[in-house]
């Protein structure tokens, strides 16, 4: 084979080949273009749907930022409240202890005058019971009174 022979050889698979490279760029081209409108449909819904979530997004977002002012709040307010009852409570457990005090102080004093306004006359009775007895029962006795008493240690 000559020189010009292989050229034109190579040339015509050269063509066959850029021609079917041709025909499969136009049928993928034709193939996109009837994708394409359906691509498109999707493409449209998909961002139609995305502006909806963002939309939500920014609702609850936002709703999520009054919330937590809200609970920021109430937490301020129930911390304010819980010292109060701290301190009043801190206050009245002091007055309560202070009572308590005062009055065991003023029982204790009742009790020793008690004591003293009870058992003084009642050892006293006590001792004029004993000597009256001690008195009746010697005058009454039958043995004869001695002067001396006799020691039994001997």
């Amino acid at each position: 084979m000559s020189n010009e022979s292989l050229q034109t050889s190579i040339l015509a698979a050269i063509a066959i080949v850029l021609l079917l490279q041709t025909a499969l760029l136009i049928g993928f081209a034709m193939y996109l273009y009837r994708v394409r409108k359906p691509l498109e449909a999707l493409i449209a819904r998909t961002h139609e749907f995305l502006a909806v979530a963002e939309r939500g997004a920014k609702r609850a977002d936002h709703a999520l930022v009054q919330i937590e002012h809200l609970i920021d709040d109430r937490a301020e307010q129930a911390n304010l409240v819980a010292r109060e009852v701290l301190l009043k409570t801190a206050i009245a457990v002091g007055a309560i202890d202070e009572l308590v005090w005062r009055c065991l102080g003023k029982l204790e004093g009742l009790a020793e005058a008690v004591e003293g306004t009870v058992k003084k006359p009642l050892h006293e009775a006590r001792a004029l019971g004993a000597g009256l007895r001690a008195g009746i029962g010697s005058l009454f006795s039958n043995r004869p009174q001695r002067k001396e008493r006799v020691s039994r240690t001997g």
